[in-house]
């Protein structure tokens, strides 16, 4: 499960010593996850040690925040200026206190056979794993998710979830979830919804490789990393640079509203308005120049074609007004 909050400051609290009789994670926990599903572990935040805090992790910038408690019971914490989002962990009742083992990498032994391990990442988004070691351990994980009054949960057919808030407006959602034996095997794992607690269910069997690393992956954001001048100024003004996170890739393309074409119609509908007021919250302000929001609208309507790529959509504050831009799309690709 991956969490995107924007590019922030990062806290982590140091960790109090456990009783003689309390759960610690496995000690293979880290190479496990380096084994079966490397990917987990590209782009970890380096983290410094602080005191004085009930959070393993704890960062912030502006409005956006995530916490990540010490005690799984606290669930993990997001807020922002769509509202908060608390995440429930899976068994956090019997569940150890969570330990940063290195970098941004936290982990909660539940007792089960299972380990979940909340991954900070440079980007500022947290994903969620859990570490499945054996044959004992449950195949239901749930999430208990503490969403804003009104909001609500939709599971879709194709195996993707997405919450609105009370006035209909996309809050966030989760891609169908992945898990992956030891041998390289995909294992059969689907989302359940009860009431407000997202299950994922994992079919492993005794026959299955372990570990089984799992991942439901659940976004907020609909930008991953956004920069200032990432590649300097342009024409002496500045650049504004975005990329869609995980979730926004999936919202844009329409696979989270389903698919086909009306599925993408939504998709840049909602990338065009929600996006748009996320980039002005997260990078290029209340009241951005005109050119800004042509150049945006124009990414949006053409950027699908490379999306795969990872591209930044680039603005340009020297860049004209150009309301008109339609016009010639096809030979000014957005740089007018």
């Amino acid at each position: 499960m991956t969490v995107a909050l924007g590019t922030v400051c990062v806290f982590a609290a140091s960790v109090a010593t456990p009783a003689a009789d309390a759960l610690e994670p496995t000690p293979g926990t880290l190479s496990d996850i380096q084994a079966v599903a490397p990917e987990v572990l590209v782009d970890v935040a380096t983290i410094e040690r602080g005191i004085g805090s009930r959070a393993a992790i704890e960062f912030r910038q502006g409005a956006d925040e995530v916490v990540v408690p010490l005690d799984p019971a606290d669930g993990i914490l997001l807020s922002g200026a769509g509202g908060d989002l608390g995440i429930g962990l899976p068994n956090s009742d019997d569940a150890s206190q969570g330990e940063v083992l290195a970098g941004g990498i936290v982990a909660y032994e539940n007792g089960d056979g299972s380990t979940t391990v909340p991954v900070l990442k440079d980007d500022g988004s947290v994903q969620i794993v859990t570490v499945i070691e054996e044959p004992t351990a449950p195949h239901r994980y749930e999430y208990v998710l503490h969403l804003p009054v009104g909001a609500t949960i939709e599971l879709a057919k194709e195996g993707h979830i997405v919450i609105w808030d009370i006035d209909g407006n996309l809050l966030a959602g989760a891609v169908a979830p992945w898990a992956t034996g030891a041998d390289g095997s995909a294992v059969t794992t689907y989302f359940e919804v009860d009431g407000s607690t997202l299950v994922q269910i994992v079919e492993h069997e005794p026959t299955t490789a372990f570990p089984v690393i799992a991942d439901p992956w659940l976004g907020k954001n609909l930008f991953g990393k956004v920069e200032k001048n990432r590649r300097g100024l342009f024409q002496k003004k500045a650049t504004y640079s975005s990329v869609l996170s995980t979730w926004g890739t999936a919202v844009y393309t329409g696979i989270a509203q389903g698919g086909g074409i009306a599925g993408s119609v939504a998709g840049h509908a909602i990338l065009r308005d929600a996006g748009w007021s996320e980039l002005k919250s997260r990078l290029v302000g209340s009241s951005p120049a005109a050119t800004l929001k042509q150049q945006y609208d124009c990414h949006v309507l053409g950027g699908y074609a490379v999306w795969m790529s990872g591209v930044h959509w680039d603005l340009e504050l020297a860049r004209p007004n150009n309301p008109n831009w339609l016009k010639g799309v096809d030979k000014h690709k957005c740089n007018w």
